[in-house]
């Protein structure tokens, strides 16, 4: 154990140096961080916290599944869980689906990488649902549970995520100034959503309360300048 702990010790100097070699020669270091942590885990089994660590250092590469696999062995192995920590795996594995989908215009996923992102979507929704159950008062997991269900429906015409935003609105809308930013994110699903329905006039509206909350926001003015035409059509 002294042999163990007089690596480990010496390990993390070695990592701290070399966090100051990258604040200051902006090298990235983050892979080989995440591969001390592992290597530290290793060694001392007891040490579950480095598991966070390890993760979060994996994350920060984009190596999702690594970083997936270091949440989920802390959250089995730890003894003071805490709700945070479901939902910041959550979002991992949120980002990892949504880092699938394609951001050009008529690019198509293959049909593998299409099961990849709805898999790692849906991991993610249960976890916020998790986070839902425990703390209904809190908007975070309505509100996230909106944004796995949105990237995993048509983007154009969303459906899934409706009543997870509408429930998100109505713990938001009671601070509507401290939840300005998730609230504009969810009229703008409404309004997107109501848009595929083609039901103009209840879209209209959900643009102009994101401009009631931020009169500069560009999409929102141009809705508003729009949906009137559609109306009177």
């Amino acid at each position: 154990t002294t042999l163990q702990m007089g690596v480990f010790g010496g390990i993390v100097v070695g990592l701290g140096v070399a966090a100051l070699h990258n604040k200051f020669y902006k090298i990235d270091l983050h892979k080989e961080a995440a591969e001390v942590f592992e290597k530290a885990v290793d060694m001392d089994t007891a040490r579950v916290e480095l598991l966070k660590e390890m993760g979060s250092e994996y994350e920060a590469v984009k190596d999702y599944d690594k970083a997936i696999g270091a949440y989920k062995r802390y959250i089995d192995q730890a003894k003071d869980v805490k709700l945070n920590d479901y939902f910041n795996l959550g979002k991992v594995y949120y980002t990892a689906g949504a880092s699938i989908r394609p951001t050009a215009d008529g690019v198509v996923m293959t049909e593998s990488d299409s099961m990849r992102m709805v898999d790692y979507l849906k991991g993610a929704d249960s976890l916020f649902a998790h986070v839902v159950e425990k703390a209904p008062e809190s908007y975070l997991g309505y509100l996230f549970r909106g944004r796995a269900n949105w990237a995993i429906d048509n983007p154009q015409a969303p459906k899934l995520a409706k009543p997870f935003y509408e429930q998100a609105i109505a713990v938001m809308e009671k601070d509507p100034q401290k939840n300005a930013a998730g609230l504009i994110e969810a009229y703008r699903f409404m309004g997107v959503h109501y848009i595929g329905l083609e039901d103009y006039p209840a879209s209209l509206e959900y643009w102009k309360k994101i401009l009631e909350l931020n009169p500069d926001n560009a999409e929102a003015k141009r809705m508003a300048e729009v949906l009137p035409q559609y109306i009177q059509q």
